[in-house]
This record gives C-alpha cells, structure tokens and sequence, in this order.
C-alpha cells in the first residue's frame, strides 16, 4: 500500500483479507498466519460463492 496523510482510510480503501495476518477479538484467535479459525457455516459458502465467481470470471483467486 502507498503511504498517505490518512492512514486509517488507507487501510480501509486500499486493503484486502489477504493484507490481514492475524485478528483476535476479546482474547479469542479468529485469524491467525491468514487463516480464518474457526469457520462457520456463512464463512465457507461465502468463501465458496467467492471462489465460483472468480473461477467463472477466469481470473485468480486473491491472496
């Protein structure tokens, strides 16, 4: 990301699930080296509709 005067909306317009290593929310892993924890339900057909979109559209999945 290029830097900028406004680093919250930088992060917020310039960034991706890709740039994010690790979240923890009150004390709980959630996402840890880039890999979601503990997916539900919602997150792997999220994730699935996602990649069927990408894959029909011939274009690579993000990192």
């Amino acid at each position: 990301m290029l830097s900028a005067t406004d680093i919250a909306a930088t992060i917020v317009t310039r960034s991706h699930a890709g740039n994010i290593d690790l979240v923890v929310v009150a004390g709980d892993v959630l996402k840890e080296n880039r890999v979601p924890k503990g997916e539900d339900a919602v997150v792997v057909e999220a994730a699935a509709s996602r990649d069927w979109l990408f894959h029909a559209a011939s274009l690579p999945l993000p990192v």
